[in-house]
């Protein structure tokens, strides 16, 4: 039982230096959250995947603190055990030593009677011997009588003295399991206050521990505050584009793309889409919009070659067939490359409208071969 609750001083030592290092992490965190600075559009998702991020690590912060309350909960469940253990015993020994002071005490009350009765003996043996053993023989009727008085009296003294000696040693075994309980007790009730020490310590740990989850927990509210807050002014960025609800077509020798996107650094600017612009993907999304009115928000998985699993996502048909209108996406280098098809050529090429063909964010029309590549069906 020793050994047990050394085990468990162990881990309260663990458990608090754990909780001292989430407290710091808390603090931590919680000195970041102060009001978010305004963001060039470029920046949004960034922020936003980067407070993403912190939302989990901070969740993972939560499920390290609820295995580690678990275990402290486990550890006060074998407190609990080995505290009632201990009660049980502490109660059952203090029985034991209720019993034993009660068989000293009548004891020592039978050895008080032995000595009483002993005395009396003694004390009539001394009389005897102030009488002259001729008186005494007088005073008998026999000489015989006189000789069984006296074998009587001596028998009698002895087996008392004996009798009075067997009572001492039986007080002295009781006094003995007496010390031996009472020494027990002692122990039981030490260890009693010991595991009580221990239980109050997990208690504290238990409430620290939930206090520390409350507190990611806010953390994570916290964050999502702030994500809602960057999506509200991504949204209020991206409405700049429009005018009346419209996106104003820019240089028609350009493809109509808006002059807004096209003047400003490649990938300086977030479309409302969630593409850079002057990227091929942001092209060719703001001609599936100008020519559909539908073009999804694909912001975060807008490479190009993610854009066929996207489409069949938000139940957009695909396909290999090429279509006037359709997006053809071509499957070359990391990213992928995304095309406007303008035409369908009789000889079964196409000619294409593109941003970023030659990795310098401009515009390229061109005549291609629509075979191996993918057609999404915006119009359909």
């Amino acid at each position: 039982m020793i050994r047990k609750i050394k085990t468990s001083s162990e881990k309260v030592i663990r458990h608090s230096e754990f909780l001292s290092k989430a407290v710091m992490g808390i603090a931590m965190a919680a000195a970041v959250l102060s009001p978010l600075p305004l963001l060039a559009a470029d920046g949004y998702d960034a922020q936003i995947d980067a407070t993403q991020r912190e939302i989990q690590t901070y969740k993972n912060e939560q499920v390290r603190l609820r295995d580690y309350e678990e275990q402290l909960v486990d550890a006060m469940a074998s407190l609990n055990v080995q505290l009632r253990d201990v009660n049980i015993q502490i109660r059952a020994n203090q029985r034991k030593y209720d019993s034993l002071t009660k068989a000293l005490l009548s004891k020592d009350q039978e050895v008080q009677q032995k000595s009483r009765e002993l005395g009396s003996i003694l004390r009539q043996a001394y009389l005897d011997n102030e009488i002259t053993p001729l008186e005494m023989i007088a005073s008998s009727k026999t000489v015989s009588e006189y000789m069984d008085y006296f074998e009587s009296r001596d028998r009698l003294q002895a087996e008392m003295l004996k009798n009075l000696e067997i009572v001492k040693e039986a007080k002295q075994e009781l006094l003995v399991k007496r010390d031996e309980v009472d020494r027990v007790l002692r122990d039981g009730r030490a260890m009693r206050d010991t595991l009580e020490l221990k239980k109050n310590e997990q208690d504290e740990l238990i409430r620290r521990t939930r206090g520390q989850q409350e507190a990611y927990r806010n953390l994570v509210i916290e964050r999502n505050k702030n994500i809602a807050e960057l999506r509200d002014e991504q949204r209020g960025a991206n409405q700049s584009f429009f005018v009346n609800g419209k996106i104003i077509a820019g240089d028609p020798n350009k493809g109509g793309y808006p002059k807004r996107l096209d003047r400003a650094p490649q990938d300086s600017l977030v479309d409302p889409w969630g593409m850079y612009n002057r990227e091929c993907v942001s092209y060719t999304a703001w001609k599936v919009h100008q020519a559909t009115g539908k073009m999804p928000y694909w912001g975060g998985r807008g490479n190009a070659n993610e854009w066929p699993t996207s489409a069949e996502t938000d139940g957009i048909e695909t396909g290999n067939v090429p279509k006037k209108g359709a997006v053809a996406i071509a499957f070359i280098g990391p990213y992928g490359h995304s095309m406007y098809v303008e035409e369908v050529l009789k000889n079964g090429d196409i000619r294409v409208s593109e941003y970023n063909y030659f990795i310098d964010g401009t515009y390229t029309e061109r005549i291609t071969s629509a075979a191996g590549l993918t057609y999404i069906y915006f119009e359909e």
